[in-house]
C-alpha cells in the first residue's frame, strides 16, 4: 500500500478515541522521528477535501508529539499555505488544539531558522488570522520570525517585506527604528519620482 493511501486510511479511521490511541501508539514507533513519514502525513492531511474535527484531533496529536529535530517546517508551511481545509471548521470547537500545533511550529522555528522564509511565514500568519480563531501563539511566532529574518538581513525593500512590515505594525511588533527606515525609503522613492 502506498503512503498516500495509507495515511488517507489512517485519517478516515480516526473517528473514535480507541482508534486514535492505536494510531498514536503506532506514531511513536513509526512517525514522530521520521522526517519522510511526517512529510507524507502532512501532505495527506492538508489535501483531504472533507477533513473533519476527529481527523484534526489525530493530526494535532501527531504534530504535538513529533520530534522537533525531524519536523519538516518548510514543507508544513508550504502545505498549510496551499491547504483547502477550512481551519475554522476544523479548530473552532477546540482552538487549544490549533495552539498546540502553533506551539510546535514555534519550537521548530527556534531550531530550524534556515527554514523560516518570509513569503511562507507571512502567508502562514495571514491564513491563521483570516480563520478568525482565538490564537494564543500568533504574536510569539510573528516576533520570532521578525527576529530571525532581521538577523538574516531583512531590508524592508520589496513588496512582500513591506506587507510583512505592515502586518508586524498592526500587531505592535515592528520596532520604531524599522518603521522609520521603511518610511524614509518609501518617502525618498516618492520624492525621487516627483523630481
Amino acid at each position: 500500500m502506498g503512503s498516500f493511501l495509507f495515511y488517507k486510511l489512517l485519517f478516515y479511521t480516526s473517528q473514535n478515541p480507541e482508534t486514535r490511541a492505536f494510531w498514536l501508539e503506532w506514531g511513536e514507533k513509526e512517525l514522530f522521528n521520521n522526517p519522510k513519514e511526517l512529510e507524507n502525513m502532512l501532505t495527506v492531511f492538508f489535501t483531504l477535501k472533507d477533513s473533519n474535527f476527529q481527523q484534526s484531533v489525530l493530526f494535532t496529536l501527531f504534530i504535538s508529539n513529533a520530534n522537533v529535530q525531524h519536523f519538516p517546517l518548510r514543507k508544513f508551511l508550504i502545505l498549510f499555505k496551499d491547504s483547502k481545509s477550512n481551519l475554522r471548521l476544523l479548530f473552532r470547537k477546540s482552538p487549544q488544539r490549533l495552539n498546540r500545533v502553533l506551539s510546535k511550529v514555534f519550537q521548530v522555528m527556534q531550531i530550524k531558522k534556515d527554514e523560516v522564509e518570509l513569503p511562507l511565514i507571512l502567508s502562514f500568519m495571514k491564513k491563521l488570522e483570516s480563520a478568525e480563531i482565538r490564537i494564543m501563539d500568533l504574536n510569539s511566532i510573528a516576533k520570532l520570525s521578525y527576529s530571525i529574518l532581521k538577523q538574516r538581513g531583512l531590508a524592508f525593500q520589496d513588496e512582500t517585506e513591506i506587507v510583512y512590515a505592515y502586518f508586524l505594525l498592526q500587531k505592535g511588533i515592528l520596532t520604531t527604528s524599522d518603521a522609520e527606515l521603511i518610511y524614509s525609503k518609501k518617502a525618498s522613492k516618492y520624492f525621487n519620482r516627483k523630481s
